[in-house]
């Protein structure tokens, strides 16, 4: 078999591949923008549920002080903080309260491992 038989059988072979579908000539990029935007879809919903679970446990540390305190920290944390400028200073004063108990809290435990 010649040099130009050889040639020309892998274009014949190379274009029954093509025009059977074994070997795209275009590449589709939807497949992969579907899986990117499936991707980021995921991770936005994990970092919602994980935002939920941190804001529902500081919650529980706030009622670990009294009833009073957890439910004005979850007033203030929730949905609809207040606008009145007196109960935004109160609601600030809890949560930096209930953040600097919850960093100390942190902090001594994190020490205990250490000695542990």
């Amino acid at each position: 078999m010649t040099t130009s038989m050889k040639i020309l059988t892998g274009a014949i072979c190379a274009a029954a591949l093509i025009g059977l579908g074994f070997v795209p000539l275009i590449h589709d990029p939807r497949p992969e923008i579907a899986a990117h935007a499936e991707t980021e879809r995921i991770t936005l919903q994990m970092e919602a549920e994980s935002s939920e679970r941190l804001h529902r446990a500081k919650v529980r540390h706030a009622y670990i002080d009294s009833d009073a305190v957890g439910d004005l920290y979850a007033h203030c944390t929730g949905f609809e903080p207040p606008k009145q400028p007196a109960n935004q200073k109160r609601c600030q004063a809890v949560i930096d309260r209930v953040e600097k108990e919850i960093a100390a809290a942190d902090a001594a435990r994190a020490k205990a491992e250490a000695k542990w």
